[in-house]
């Protein structure tokens, strides 16, 4: 859910600029995989499937020395070959596929998927051939797991066999797409390795567990036809239960022949799915609940609780009973509201305030207008979540000033690692109106929020590395800090960080708040014509202050709720990268 649309004027960063390819604030949504079909492709798990493409150049998805996409080389070369010459600029039309060029075919051992590479490479950028990593430069190869690095480099190994050379060009979709790694690697940058495979470890066959035939419990009736019984029961006090996101290793077979059809054991790495209702086939969630971390269990999946009359072919015909055998690895239930706190203050608009758990005495407390960094929980006053960051693995960012009027009151004062809940009634939530289809009419929201960390906002810059200049009438342009990098030109798009605030000094847009970093084309069309003018002649890493007249703004009309008519606007804008 978008977080700073809980404002007390709709969406109002989303709607300070509406310029084509551009969106001020990014929303924090949950995943909702579908339940299986007949489709075959269901067949390889108990869910469909969401893959997630592997991180790029690094496990953290950042480039580094190590890895494909990372620092900029050193400027001597010393392990670099003699004979190697440096990569020339091709043709401007971008690449359209995976492509593949051996150029010296090894003897060795070959690729295969999973595996643990050491390699030599040198990667350069297709449009200008200028080299952004090497580890010749290094002096020395680099040895990464090809499930940690981009698509194109890790598929363009395949098959390679040791001692072999190799050119891949890789398409910006399969590298580090859209975003690009700024600034070491632009937006949407087609990239083209030269690579020389040192050595392999390719991944051993996964053991196959055999079903067991020994357990420890006697078995469950469940109802409708569903039997569990426990293999080994886990440790702890949790139980698996529904909503929680698990991670567990698993192995289907059909009850009638104990033909397998899906194990993640043979995969090599274990699951992860949560148990929302319809994420999975019914026999199998319901099977898990009240497992503990470590256990092991059988269960019994009729037909009707599994794929039905349906089936998944080519795999399960219809009319399958199956049978499981679990693992949980590990899990994460789903964030319930506390209810036991250390102290309740209900105050004289409404709004109630309870400390759940206190958080570090030694830290300054949240004072107004922060940037906080937290975890929450909203809920219905029927009990309906809708929305939790808790399951998703990461707090969330957001500018206080940009939230509703009873969070922006109920947080103020909160110590970092603090716990609370806060009560909101509609007139200090969103009103008569409500957000529809997630917050209804005159709704009463709980949120429980976890401070993790606040910092002061942004402010727009006091001291400068110029003098103002006037582009043109109505734009006037100051730089805060010159960049070193490439310098933006007309027809390029760019991508920034941005500040804007009205002459009454209202900050109406703040992405350094959420580290959203936004693309803006460079074609010196409304709406803000002004801005997309003077980005243009920033380098890379530079910050500029803007000054935009209404008619080089929003005109006139402005853009109500957020730019009255008429406005002039003023940005701070630092220019990540460009294309």
């Amino acid at each position: 859910m978008d977080y700073t649309k809980f404002s007390t004027t709709p969406t109002r960063v989303l709607t300070l600029l509406a310029i084509a390819g551009t969106t001020l604030v990014g929303g924090c949504g949950n995943s909702n995989p579908q339940a299986p079909s007949g489709d075959s492709s269901t067949t390889a798990q108990p869910e469909q499937p969401q893959d997630e493409q592997p991180a790029a150049g690094t496990p953290d998805g950042q480039p580094s020395a190590e890895q494909p996409g990372g620092e900029e080389p050193a400027a001597e070369s010393p392990g670099e070959p003699a004979d190697e010459t440096p990569a020339q600029p091709v043709a401007s039309e971008g690449f359209t596929e995976l492509g593949i060029t051996d150029t010296v075919v090894g003897e060795g051992q070959a690729v295969e998927p999973g595996a643990t590479v050491t390699v030599h490479y040198r990667g350069t950028f297709r449009e200008s051939g200028e080299e952004f990593d090497s580890s010749y430069s290094r002096g020395e190869p680099s040895e990464f797991p090809l499930t940690g690095v981009i698509a194109g480099f890790s598929e363009g190994l395949l098959g390679m066999k040791v001692g072999g050379k190799r050119r891949i060009e890789i398409p910006w979709a399969m590298a580090y797409g859209a975003q690009g790694r700024p600034p070491v690697i632009p937006p949407r940058s087609d990239l083209v390795f030269e690579l020389e495979l040192v050595d392999v470890r390719n991944p051993q066959p996964p053991e196959r567990p055999e079903l067991a035939s020994e357990f420890a419990g006697e078995p469950q009736d469940l109802g409708d036809g569903l039997v569990v019984r426990d293999i080994e029961v886990g440790q702890g006090q949790e139980e698996l239960k529904p909503g929680a996101t698990a991670i567990v290793h698993y192995r289907g077979v059909l009850a009638d022949t104990s033909e397998q059809f899906d194990a993640s054991y043979d995969r090599g790495e274990p699951a992860k799915f949560k148990l929302d209702p319809g994420a999975l086939i019914e026999g199998f969630s319901r099977g898990l609940l009240g497992m503990k971390a470590g256990g092991k269990r059988r269960i019994e999946i009729p037909a009707a609780l599994g794929y039905g009359a349906q089936g998944s072919p080519p795999k399960i015909p219809g009319n399958a009973d199956l049978v499981f055998e679990v693992e949980v690895l590990s899990f994460i239930n789903q964030r319930e509201l506390s209810t036991e706190w250390i102290s309740e203050e209900t105050r004289d608009n409404g709004l109630v305030v309870r400390i759940v758990e206190q958080g570090d005495p030694d830290a300054e407390p949240l004072p107004e207008g922060s940037v906080v960094t937290l975890h929450t929980l909203g809920v219905l006053e029927d009990g309906t979540r809708f929305d939790s960051s808790f399951e998703q693995g990461a707090p969330i960012k957001l500018p206080m000033e940009f939230t509703i009027e009873g969070w922006r009151e109920g947080m103020v004062g909160m110590l970092p690692g603090e716990t609370r809940q806060i009560v909101i009634p509609p007139a200090l939530a969103f009103g008569e109106e409500g957000r529809p289809p997630v917050v209804p009419p005159n709704a009463t929201l709980t949120f429980e929020i976890e401070l993790v960390s606040w910092e002061p906002p942004r402010e727009f810059a006091t001291e400068f590395a110029g003098e103002p200049t006037e582009l043109e009438e109505g734009i006037t342009i100051r730089d805060v800090a010159v960049g070193a990098g490439p310098e933006a030109t007309a027809g390029q798009q760019a991508f920034v960080y941005m500040m804007a605030k009205l002459p009454d000094g209202e900050v109406v847009a703040n992405t350094f708040a959420t580290d959203d970093l936004q693309p803006i084309p460079l074609d010196g069309q409304p709406p803000l014509p002004g801005l997309r003018k003077a980005i243009v002649g920033m380098k890379v890493g530079g910050v500029r202050r803007i000054e935009l007249s209404a008619e080089q703004g929003f005109g006139e009309a402005g853009n109500p709720p957020m730019v009255p008519p008429g406005s002039s606007l003023v940005f701070e804008i630092e220019l990540a990268a460009v294309q």
